[in-house]
């Protein structure tokens, strides 16, 4: 079906192979679902916006949703994310009384971003569809105060879902703690979630004092910085790992009589727990 889909595509565009493929495993069509894309194109529906968004193919009603889209007074190309949403929420949102494009300028000038994108964010959030813009701007100011960038609001919208007490209750564990860097899955997370997350935080900054990860590393494996940087990058689940585990891991190798060259080896070994690596230990 996605060859077939390929074929009818290339029928009206000229998109090449690679293009049309890469989206391949969202667009298992049915046959009327494919025929419809020859009045999407003649809507002005450029080729690109479909292979964007494949999955406005499988929306139910969609000649109908876009219709409604098209009483917008934007470029059906930006806009026709919106029939992602479904019919009876996207007719609210199109017959609201500040009507669409009021909101859809107001997330444009809140972010600083383009009509194609707050019409992604509405597509996507749709809590953005009727959310009220004072709590908006009130929550944005909130988290600007506190570090978080527009840039990383976007990526993360669902931090506009709480309330003002919790808010006003995780910032508050947040300062408590002395947390400076605050990322927005701090906001999301579970309160015991956060508190696990500084504490292995500060139990990192207690054992490398003033020196860098790589620094402390390289001296309990009496290696170079370049060598632990490049484990690092060749094992991700490190960057993760608390200093602890890693020193506690390191120990416990050393105790069983390996060498740093064989720890640096096969590095793989510092991320199974001491638990596991005895028990392989003593089956050898």
């Amino acid at each position: 079906m996605c060859n077939f889909f390929i074929g009818i595509l290339q029928r009206f565009t000229t998109s090449t192979n690679e293009e049309l493929t890469e989206n391949r495993k969202q667009l298992q069509l049915s046959l009327q679902t494919l025929l419809g894309i020859k009045p999407m194109l003649a809507m002005c529906i450029v080729t690109n916006t479909i292979l964007k968004y494949p999955l406005i193919l499988v929306q139910t009603d969609l000649l109908n949703k876009i219709q409604n889209i098209k009483t917008i007074p934007i470029d059906l190309n930006s806009t026709i994310v919106l029939s992602l949403i479904n019919s009876k929420r996207l007719e609210l949102f199109i017959q609201s009384s500040e009507g669409p494009l009021w909101r859809i300028e107001k997330l444009c000038k809140m972010f600083s971003i383009s009509e194609n994108r707050a019409c992604e964010l509405l597509g996507s959030r749709p809590f953005l569809l009727t959310k009220d813009f004072n709590h908006l701007e009130t929550y944005m100011k909130l988290f600007e105060d506190i570090g978080i960038s527009k840039e990383d609001m976007l990526k993360d919208m669902w931090i506009f879902k709480y309330s003002e007490s919790f808010l006003s209750k995780r910032f508050k564990i947040l300062r408590e703690q002395g947390v400076k860097k605050i990322k927005t899955w701090m906001i999301r997370c579970p309160e015991e979630t956060l508190l696990k997350h500084i504490q292995r935080v500060t139990q990192n900054q207690n054992i490398l004092g003033e020196n860098s990860a790589a620094e402390y590393l390289s001296a309990k494996l009496d290696c170079t910085e370049s060598v632990v940087n490049f484990i690092i990058n060749k094992h991700k689940q490190l960057k993760t790992t608390s200093v602890l585990k890693l020193c506690q891991t390191i120990d416990f190798l050393y105790k069983y009589g390996f060498t740093s060259k064989q720890i640096c080896g096969v590095p793989k070994i510092l991320l199974h727990s001491t638990k596991t690596t005895e028990k392989r230990i003593k089956e050898l």
